[in-house]
Formats: structure tokens, C-alpha cells, sequence
């Protein structure tokens, strides 16, 4: 039969391949990654903002929570955590460290909400979902472990070689 003339061709003395299933040597794919922002870059204190935001802890918050921001209140918040020009476009990369809230939202940390006023104009705000939460409660509590370990740190100063 045809089964046992496989089987004896298995046998025979005539090396044989083995296909191995283990797991191949490229990276793994982007999804499949943990994303930590680098610290005071954009995304960093955009995250972090959020998440004060959201817990009433902000500069501005007299007790209040927010569950969203608009961009303005956003960049005002973030600002000083950030490195970066959150308002000014990069003279390298041509665009604003506020550009990374695309790549925010494409990680399904961030949303935006389009929101219409009493005057009938358009309102983005900006709000964290669950895994930005996560991630964004990180961030603040590394910005202030920073800020009370190195009580004079400054952003703009201390990291403008980087």
C-alpha cells in the first residue's frame, strides 16, 4: 500500500529533514510590544496630564475632575513636564510635540471627542481610555518621584541635550 511504502521510505537509512517549530529570529510585531514614552517627551507629559486631569491632582484643579481637555488646556497642563515645544513646530521634524496625540490615539491610549459649543462651533477634547490611564498614572508618578528626588529639575534646562 501506499502508506507503508511512505513509511518505509521514512525509515530508510537516507537523512531526513526535520521541520522544527520554533519560533523564528524576527522581531516581534509592533502590537505585541509595550509602549513606554521616553520621559518628558510628548507623549509622556500629555500622558501624564490626562491622567492628573482625570484625578482632580492638576495645578488648576480646586477639587474638580476632568475628564477631558481641550487642546489648549491640554498643552497648558502638559507643558511643563515636556521638553519639547508643545505649541511651536520643531525646527527639525517641522511639527509640534502636540503631534503626537495621533500616535496616541492609534495605540488606543488617548480619544478624541468632538464636541459642539452653544454657538454651534466644534470643540476637540481630549481623554484617556483604560490603558492610558494605566500608562498615564506611570508617568505621573515618575514625574514625581523626579521631582522629588531632584527638587530643582527643570525640564527645558536639565534636558536640552538630549
Amino acid at each position: 500500500t501506499s502508506r507503508q511504502s511512505s513509511s518505509s521510505l521514512m525509515n530508510s537509512s537516507s537523512p531526513q529533514r526535520s521541520v522544527s517549530r520554533q519560533p523564528s529570529s524576527t522581531p516581534r510585531s509592533r502590537q505585541s510590544k509595550v509602549y513606554f514614552p521616553q520621559y518628558a517627551s510628548g507623549p509622556f507629559s500629555v500622558l501624564a496630564a490626562l491622567h492628573l486631569a482625570m484625578h482632580a491632582k492638576h495645578i488648576h484643579s480646586n477639587g474638580r475632575r476632568l475628564l477631558s481637555l481641550t487642546e489648549d488646556e491640554l498643552k497648558r497642563q502638559a507643558q511643563r513636564r515636556c521638553r519639547s515645544n508643545l505649541y511651536d513646530k520643531g525646527r527639525i521634524r517641522g511639527r509640534s510635540a502636540f503631534a503626537c496625540m495621533d500616535g496616541l490615539v492609534e495605540k488606543q491610549l488617548a480619544r478624541k471627542e468632538i464636541i459642539r459649543d452653544s454657538s454651534r462651533d466644534e470643540i476637540e477634547k481630549w481623554g484617556l481610555l483604560t490603558k492610558g490611564e494605566r500608562l498615564g498614572q506611570f508617568c505621573a508618578d515618575f514625574d514625581r518621584a523626579v521631582q522629588q528626588a531632584i527638587p530643582e529639575w527643570n525640564v527645558k534646562t536639565c534636558m536640552r541635550g538630549s
